[in-house]
């Protein structure tokens, strides 16, 4: 269904280009207003302002691609719900959002494909990060009710990409990490007072999940310390390896092991031995 848009722009980018598909949810079938979308993010992001691609066809009329930095961000409007039920389960899910559920009725959706522009190789940060301008974008100029990230199973409510978003601009711009925005920390009671803890998101971004298994952390504690974790590699690349130790001390260190993981999770996942 979306072939046509993926595939009506040359872009020239490489195989191995990052990508990043995250989804606005509006309240209205209302089509994406290019022009109001861009003038709202480059109004939050003035260092690196967005911009509407010049586009032909009536295609590109209400699914605009935007350009930001060196990302190409294709919006592809679609009119009716995302299909089945994986925004309502990821509503439940949430923990930053406790309410979630009940705000995500929604009766049309954007889909965000960000990736590199005109042959650019940008870094999978750097793509995010035009995709969540952009999207910080839509919360303002759409009548958009939440924002989708599926590949960490989160659902941001508007207001809080614009604060998170601007926030990390305003440390640094495209080199900040808007974590919670793209890393979902999730704990899980064990009992006898333990908890295991991982990440979703960080595949979506090139690296591997972590995972803690059977802490005993405060679960507040296991949250902050997998945003710092998830921050740490995505600023510092995929430097925690297997058999070293990494801690916030020299004297609070943890075993690092990279293998299968021992919370479902498929492909290999790198497990701190924290106690």
């Amino acid at each position: 269904m979306l072939g046509w848009l993926f595939g009506r722009r040359k872009t020239g980018r490489k195989a191995e280009s990052a990508h990043f598909l995250s989804m606005p949810l509006l309240r209205s079938v209302t089509p994406v207003d290019g022009a109001r979308v861009a003038e709202a993010a480059s109004a939050m992001f003035p260092g690196t302002p967005v911009r509407v691609s010049k586009e032909e066809g009536a295609e590109a009329k209400d699914s605009p691609c935007f350009e930001t930095g060196n990302v190409m961000v294709v919006a592809g409007f679609m009119p009716g719900p995302v299909p089945g039920r994986e925004v309502i389960e990821s509503a439940e899910m949430s923990l930053m959002w406790p309410d979630a559920a009940a705000h995500v009725g929604h009766k049309a959706h954007v889909v965000l494909y960000a990736t590199g522009l005109n042959g650019a190789v940008p870094s999978a940060v750097e793509v995010a990060w035009g995709a969540t301008r952009v999207a910080a974008g839509m919360m303002k100029a759409c009548d958009a009710c939440a924002y989708y990230v599926g590949g960490a199973s989160l659902v941001h409510k508007p207001e809080f990409v614009v604060k998170v978003a601007t926030a990390a601009a305003g440390r640094g711009g495209r080199g900040a990490i808007p974590v919670p925005l793209w890393v979902n920390p999730l704990v899980t009671p064990d009992g006898g007072g333990r908890f295991s803890a991982s990440t979703i998101g960080l595949e979506s971004l090139g690296h591997r999940e972590f995972e803690i298994v059977a802490c005993r952390r405060d679960p507040r504690d296991l949250m902050a310390m997998l945003c710092g974790l998830a921050e740490y590699v995505l600023t510092n690349g995929p430097v925690l390896r297997h058999g070293e130790t990494f801690g916030p001390t020299a004297e609070d260190r943890w075993p690092v092991e990279v293998g299968k993981s021992r919370l479902g999770k498929e492909g290999e996942v790198i497990r701190l031995g924290v106690p």
